[in-house]
């Protein structure tokens, strides 16, 4: 394996760490809107670090990942 790609992917599993808890904390915090705004602009600052530096394709899954996060929560 090449080096830039090793080292995309250390990037991308961290960054997606970072996203898993962001999203975990949506999910265990109050659903008042304040939270929800708050997690939001979380989830929304950390996506765009990582459409940065991901393909397409991840970025798609993780977006997917996030609505239906919020669609759990919204029930």
């Amino acid at each position: 394996m090449s080096q830039v790609y090793k080292k995309k992917k250390k990037l991308y599993e961290k960054e997606r760490r970072k996203l898993l808890v962001t999203l975990w904390l949506v999910n265990v915090t109050d659903v008042t809107n304040h939270n929800v705004t708050q997690m939001l602009k979380k989830v929304s600052c950390i996506l765009i670090l990582v459409t940065q530096k991901l393909q397409r394709s991840h970025i798609m899954r993780i977006l997917g990942n996030i609505l239906i996060t919020f669609i759990y929560i919204c029930e």
